[in-house]
């Protein structure tokens, strides 16, 4: 449901921007927004039908805080220092905000004991619990690197002038630069998903963001630079994000193994480390009686 709301959402957006004239690289930098939609299309695809470590619906949840919190908060920000128009923040934001409130009443009305305690524990917990990762590199990796890119997110998309000025961008005409921070803002989406992900540990995740970034992703940036849609800091810094992430997250699932084997040792998750203790302490107890039978 989210991929198809994505996709709807890509071509409204392409074709309410139709109607502007649209100058300079602006045309240039909606292709990225649509290129960056997509690969969060298909990263919802893959999180719906795949099956995290972590109990729970936590990684399907989070999509909720991500929408109102995180990309609604960008997108205030843009406009409020007028970086995109009202236009473009109101589109945004309704579509954003529709998805979230959509998915958190899917699974209010299907969970079993769904309530907002339930709700909150599910979501936030894996972002705070320990998880035994020594034999999951690939899901350290996703964790790191979603880091990174919504650190730079965050920058490029508050302030699209640091971007041009890093990347030595072209000036920014009509409204180039809220079209840039836009395709940053749904980076930081992205990055959101990733942390999350790597959190919860979801091995088919790990392999589908590295396919979409290695065999989609990076060919269509080929593409941009060729036709000198793109500027070249800009494309530079894109690819080597992507390709430095696709290669390491590769290499550690080459090393892992690929094929997905439950581990009780691997993939437990300490969230209590009381009952941890106490469960260690009344296996202690029991040892004594058996030995004298």
């Amino acid at each position: 449901m989210s991929a198809q709301s994505y996709d709807v959402t890509k071509f409204c957006f392409s074709f309410f921007q139709t109607q502007l004239h649209l100058a300079g690289r602006a045309e240039s930098y909606i292709r990225l927004v649509g290129i960056e939609l997509t690969i969060l299309g298909f990263n919802y695809i893959v999180t719906g039908r795949a099956k995290p470590r972590m109990a729970g619906e936590g990684y399907i949840l989070s999509s909720v805080p991500e929408r109102l919190i995180l990309v609604n908060g960008l997108f205030v920000i843009m406009f409020v220092t007028t970086t995109i128009t009202l236009s473009v923040f109101l589109f945004a934001v309704i579509i954003q905000s529709l998805l979230a409130v959509a998915t958190f009443i899917v699974w209010y009305k299907t969970a079993e004991n769904a309530s907002l305690a339930t709700f909150l524990d599910e979501t936030f917990s894996p972002l705070i619990v320990r998880c035994v990762w020594e034999r999951r590199g690939s899901a350290v990796a996703v964790h790191v690197f979603g880091v990174l890119q919504l650190l730079a997110g965050l920058i490029f998309s508050i302030r699209p002038d640091y971007a041009q000025s890093v990347f030595r961008l072209d000036p920014f005409q009509d409204h180039a630069a809220g079209y840039l921070a836009v395709f940053f803002a749904l980076l930081c989406e992205s990055a959101w998903n990733q942390i999350y992900i790597g959190k919860v540990i979801c091995l088919p995740f790990n392999i589908a963001t590295v396919f979409s970034r290695l065999a989609f992703k990076i060919p269509l940036l080929v593409i941009l630079v060729a036709t000198k849609q793109i500027e070249i800091g800009l494309f530079s810094f894109l690819v080597v994000l992507d390709f430095a992430f696709g290669v390491i997250v590769l290499m550690l699932l080459c090393f892992e193994g690929v094929n997905e084997k439950e581990n009780n040792e691997e993939t437990d998750c300490i969230i209590n480390d009381s009952q941890e203790t106490g469960r260690k302490k009344s296996s202690s107890n029991q040892m004594p009686l058996t030995n004298s039978k």
